[in-house]
């Protein structure tokens, strides 16, 4: 992207770099490109080894090294031949397949695997270029301008198009919770920066002939052993107070659940069932399904009643959307025509008297997944029997008696698979109809009360974001409704227990260490699980298979700084891309002048 000029020779590791301009003519002091040095297979080989440090090899060490035949590209003078072209090609190999479960739900959502990945394909060509400027226009160490640019493209990534977070450098380190816990300061944006910073470092030791894309005959003197010191001793000082941090929180936490508190820690049942997705309505099928999971919670009633202590359940869970009666709510004064043969009373009754039906038997609480419709009244004259209706992806709560206690509607929609964007504005995307057949977005965060526990939930894809789920219970906390549980409803079968859920689960242990509250989720299909503050997994169901979780939810009064603060670290990271934009830009337009 950048190419510095011979008056201004950049050097990395106190060796000066030759530098071939288009007035410099190349003598017989070099020998042709070997294959192995070329940009093509250096960005294929970071994306392998990224690649296997995910779901579902989770080779989690790897991604400390990952980076470093990127780093190389980037540290070179001259990255190659057509370098953002082929990166491109290495981040679309990588994307397709850490991706390739969005294949699976449906033979169209191929076109949405392909479309993602060729625009997720886009951040390693940038990653690579806006860091080149930082290292050979600004003169940036390399350990401070890659782990800065990558971070802040995270945080774009996060945003733009409503938001793709899942397969984030951070995410490979779940196996380890003592590097997670910075999260409660810098999100999980700050373990990405740590491990990009660690491979810059390693990278720096590197002799600089080696990453030249055309090897000297002759190679330049190493002036300088120390300098390559310095990166390393500061990333081996962060990642020591990193562990170091993490081995203190974890700890805090065992001293919090060993003492008495002012709640106690809820018991919960995790139902999950394994009802394939499928995308046709069947009335046979949505009976199936019902009694399913009724079969399901009773079995839980009992086990619960069967253990040792012999304690009752506070709350039983069912995923995403499986209490299969709509909950249905109206404009004042509307009416239903006549030839429907109901009231509009008694369509609004049809969930609540389940409800309180299977609560009654079960004599516990049950907080589900469902479909929610409100009736719009209609601004005509004429009536028909298909009603005008929003639609909402919800979460209602009701206690043993069967009084409803709340609702949540989902508030982060995915693009074109619960809305699509500009109707109405752009005419073609008249013509598209999203996925589910389309929600509305809900008002805001809820948190429902129940035995003085507060339960915020959250539906399927809003954990994979870490600014909704931070605003979510930050905008409770300010409200004095501070969740004491996060719980999250999703179903997850559409993807056949691929690495999906993995990746999934993976968003969940964040949001719980960055919020530091826990988190159950009850997820169709797997994976079900019980996440503590910390991000321990205290438990966790198969895959693809039905499963019933018995499981105390430790609660933990302690905040988090990111809650309060935000994404103010990720934020400066994203502000230096920018400048780093302008300055590459202006290098590049002053070529024309």
């Amino acid at each position: 992207m950048v190419m510095p000029n011979a008056q201004h020779s950049p050097v990395s590791n106190g060796e000066p770099l030759s530098v071939t301009t288009p007035d410099t003519k190349r003598e017989d002091t070099h020998e042709p490109t070997a294959w192995y040095r070329s940009t093509f297979l250096l960005g294929i080989t970071g994306s392998l080894m990224l690649w296997l440090a995910f779901p579902p090899v989770a080779w989690g060490w790897l991604a400390w090294l990952a980076p470093v035949p990127w780093l190389i590209v980037i540290r070179r003078q001259s990255p190659g031949k057509r370098p953002y072209r082929a990166l491109y090609v290495a981040g679309l190999i990588f994307w397709l397949a850490a991706l390739q479960w969005l294949r699976l739900p449906h033979p169209a959502t191929c076109i949405g695997w392909f479309a993602l990945s060729a625009y997720l394909a886009c951040y390693l060509p940038v990653f690579v270029g806006l860091t080149r400027v930082g290292i050979h226009l600004i003169r940036l160490p390399l350990w401070i301008g890659a782990p800065v640019v990558w971070t802040g493209l995270e945080l774009l990534r996060a945003h733009l198009l409503t938001g793709f977070l899942l397969a984030a450098l951070g995410h490979t380190q779940v196996q380890w919770p003592t590097v997670l816990q910075i999260s409660d300061t810098f999100g999980g944006y700050g373990v990405s920066f740590l491990i990009m910073l660690v491979a810059a470092a390693i990278t720096t030791t590197i002799p600089q002939s080696w990453c030249e894309p055309i090897r000297p005959l002759s190679s330049p003197t190493e002036t300088s052993r120390i300098k390559p010191l310095v990166p390393l001793g500061i990333a081996g000082v962060m990642v020591i107070v990193t562990i170091w941090y993490g081995h203190w929180r974890i700890a805090q936490l065992a001293k919090i659940q060993a003492a008495p508190g002012e709640k106690t820690s809820p018991y919960v049942a995790l139902i999950q069932g394994n009802s394939l997705a499928t995308w046709k309505y069947e009335p046979q099928r949505q009976q199936q399904i019902m009694a399913e999971y009724t079969s399901l919670s009773k079995q839980a009633v009992r086990k619960a009643n069967q253990q040792e202590q012999g304690q009752a359940l506070d709350l039983i869970i069912w995923p995403e959307t499986m209490f299969r009666t709509s909950l249905v709510s109206a404009d004042d004064g509307f009416t239903l025509p006549a030839e429907t043969g109901v009231t509009i009373e008694e369509v609004q009754t049809y969930a609540t008297r389940e409800l309180s039906a299977l609560t009654n038997h079960l004599q516990t609480a049950v907080l589900a997944g469902i479909d929610r419709r409100h009736l719009v009244a209609s601004s005509g004259e004429q009536e028909t029997s298909f009603p005008d209706f929003n639609a909402y992806n919800s979460v209602v709560l009701a206690d043993k008696n069967g009084n409803l206690l709340g609702t949540y509607d989902k508030v982060h929609r995915v693009m074109f698979g619960e809305y699509v964007p500009l109707v109405g504005i752009v005419p073609f995307f008249d013509r598209i109809a999203a996925v589910t057949g389309g929600i509305e977005a809900g008002a805001g965060p809820v948190a429902i009360t129940l035995d003085g526990i507060r339960y915020a939930p959250t539906i399927c894809y809003e954990t994979v974001i870490p600014h909704v789920i931070r605003r979510h219970t930050a905008e409770l906390t300010a409200a004095g409704q501070k969740p004491d549980v996060l719980v999250n409803l999703t179903n997850d079968a559409w993807y056949w227990g691929s690495s999906a859920l993995d990746m999934h689960l993976n968003c969940g242990i964040f949001r719980a260490i960055e919020c530091r509250t826990p988190l159950a989720i009850a997820a169709n299909g797997g994976l079900s699980a019980c996440i503590d503050s910390c991000g321990q997994v205290l438990a966790q169901s198969p895959r693809q298979a039905t499963d019933v979780l018995l499981t105390k939810v430790p609660l933990d009064p302690r905040s988090a700084l990111y809650t309060t603060t935000g994404d103010w670290f990720s934020g400066i990271c994203l502000v230096g891309c920018m400048g780093l934009a302008l300055v590459g830009c202006g290098r590049w337009l002053s070529r024309f002048r």
